[in-house]
């Protein structure tokens, strides 16, 4: 048993200490192990996802992407669109990661 199931496995039996002074019926530890094994699978279901999240690295050329199917959705015309593209290039190069989010954060978007 690894360090994981064992403190998994401590915690179960305390919960059920907690909540099932009197004992646990066979219908309770039927119950409990399903939602241990739908927590189980919701959990690694997350992280699956946020270590998809964390492998994609910062790309310009996928934020311009990003902004072009915004203006696409909205509507907006090339003439628009391509000033968008240009100005955010421009961004790009003067300024850092930093403070394009604060930029963000400090506005009212």
């Amino acid at each position: 048993m690894d360090n994981l199931q064992y403190t998994t496995t401590k915690k179960r039996i305390e919960l059920e200490k907690r909540h099932f002074p009197k004992g646990v019926a066979i219908e309770m530890i039927c119950l409990l192990d399903e939602v241990e094994l739908l927590l189980s699978k919701a959990y690694q279901s997350g992280y699956q996802v946020a270590e998809r999240m964390v492998s994609q690295e910062w790309n310009n050329n996928s934020c311009l992407g990003y902004a072009v199917l915004a203006a696409e959705m909205m509507g907006l015309d090339e003439t628009f669109t391509s000033k968008l593209v240009r100005s955010m290039n421009n961004r790009f190069d003067s300024k850092t990661l930093e403070e394009a989010n604060q930029a963000y954060c400090n506005s009212d978007y």
